[in-house]
């Protein structure tokens, strides 16, 4: 058996640590993390997603109802301003 990687487990201080433009994070000093022994992995274990489903669904449909609200008061505005137009030029 060969051994491909390893994953090296660490703790760094968050205060130093930036995103960067590719989505990772990096220590602001530039330095490696040093390895940390009260680091472990446990197998088995699923992390939990931090986005509720139904209520960004729910966010979605308001937002869809207000531009088309929106899209309905500026079509009203326009066919007002049609018709106020359409009745000064008969007078």
């Amino acid at each position: 058996m060969t051994e491909v990687g390893r994953i090296k487990l660490v703790n760094p201080d968050t205060q130093n640590l930036e995103k960067g433009d590719d989505g990772l994070f990096r220590q602001r000093d530039g330095l490696t993390a040093e390895v940390s022994a009260n680091v472990r992995l446990r197998s088995g274990v699923v992390e939990a997603s931090n986005v509720n489903a139904i209520d960004e669904f729910t966010k979605i449909m308001a937002l869809s109802r207000q531009y088309e609200m929106q899209v309905k008061m500026m079509k009203t505005a326009d066919d007002n301003a049609t018709s106020s137009a359409s009745l000064l030029r008969m007078s």
